[in-house]
């Protein structure tokens, strides 16, 4: 979503869009195909794995929400920490993620994203939890994000992280590295 200067928060935008010339569509490539297609819709709110980092996530839905016109859909996707999983490190990844868990506002945004749309006065709000198992390395940057996360924190000695950032390399070697987050869709109109 690119906001003008002061088009947040129901102001006029300093300039006016020009409009679309065909239908505007969102690709994720967890899904490999299009995950919303808006046709005939004056506004679409995009938000991916970025409300776990706002202060209140039922504010900037209130703001998305304020911002769509009629029959706009605000379109939003969060995972949740805490239903991660990382094997073979386990326990570890979980020591791991709770020593990283400082460096989001809601670790458990995934599951709580629906709520947030709801209280933040959406009437219509669909849901759906997708993952795709990671077995190739696809998700090895996540995880060395949140190693590094966790090593600002200081919670965990840095040598029980690299050992941790060790086995995963080492599992994907071996052929026995697995990874899944889950992704929480949430699209909503007012």
């Amino acid at each position: 979503m690119k906001l003008e200067p002061n088009g947040i928060g129901g102001e006029r935008p300093a300039r006016q869009p020009r409009p679309l010339d065909r239908p505007l569509a969102f690709l994720d490539p967890l899904l490999a195909r299009p995950a919303l297609v808006v046709e005939g819709h004056d506004a679409l709110g995009l938000a991916r794995n970025t409300i776990i980092y706002v202060r209140d996530p039922v504010a900037t839905f209130e703001k998305f929400r304020r911002v769509l016109k009629p029959g706009g859909l605000a379109h939003a996707i969060e995972s949740d920490w805490n239903l991660t999983a990382v094997e073979p490190l386990g326990s570890e990844w979980r020591a791991l993620v709770g020593a990283a868990s400082s460096a989001w506002r809601i670790p458990e945004i995934g599951r709580q994203l629906y709520g947030f749309v709801r209280r933040a006065g959406f009437s219509k709000v669909a849901i759906q939890v997708l993952t795709k198992p990671d077995t190739e390395g696809r998700l090895l940057g996540m995880i060395k994000t949140v190693a590094g996360y966790a090593r600002e924190t200081g919670a965990l000695d840095a040598s029980r992280i690299d050992a941790m950032l060790q086995t995963a390399d080492r599992s994907l070697a071996e052929g026995i590295y697995l990874a899944i987050t889950r992704q929480f869709i949430v699209t909503a109109t007012p």
